[in-house]
């Protein structure tokens, strides 16, 4: 890392250092601090400035102040970053951190729950299922719909001339 970075490069490694030494990935800090993972990895390459909100957000994400999310910046911007002393933190996951803002997780690539409903044994289940349904649709909508059909066109044909 060269020792002439422009703030936005030290800012974005900054970033990166903190959020590496949490044990986040990108999607992770995404996730937590309810940001995109293309704008987190803009920031991080040094290919954007954050807004305001974003840096307040990525800051409390990150377990630090946004002061001290800058001061990290210049020490970036002046030190070499490998050689860098990070602030303490007790490792968290990035799941821990989530529930800590109320944000809702689910596991890796599992679809979200589904109810099974009754269980089906068979195709004799399946036809009174079925057989149910029609039922439940003739007894409570189908009339409702031949009524309206039915008026419909007794209006219709009270248009009609004579």
């Amino acid at each position: 890392m060269s020792d002439d970075l422009t703030a936005r490069t030290a800012l974005g490694r900054a970033i990166e250092l903190r959020r590496v030494q949490l044990g986040f990935k990108r999607k992770d800090l995404a996730l937590a601090a309810q940001l995109s993972y293309p704008y987190i990895s803009e920031l991080e390459k040094g290919a954007k400035d954050p807004s305001a909100k974003a840096m307040r957000q990525i800051a409390e994400a990150l377990h630090l102040s946004v002061a001290d999310l800058l001061a990290l910046g210049e020490r970036c911007q002046t030190d070499a970053s490998e050689h860098l002393e990070l602030p303490p933190f007790e490792a968290a996951s990035a799941p821990q951190v989530a529930a800590t803002r109320d944000i809702p997780q689910r596991a890796p690539h599992q679809p979200p729950p589904v109810d099974p409903g009754p269980p089906i044994r068979n195709a004799t289940d399946v036809s009174e299922l079925v057989a149910a349904a029609i039922a439940r649709y003739e007894r409570d909508v189908l009339p409702e719909v031949v009524e309206r059909l039915v008026a419909q066109a007794l209006t219709r044909r009270d248009d009609l001339p004579t």
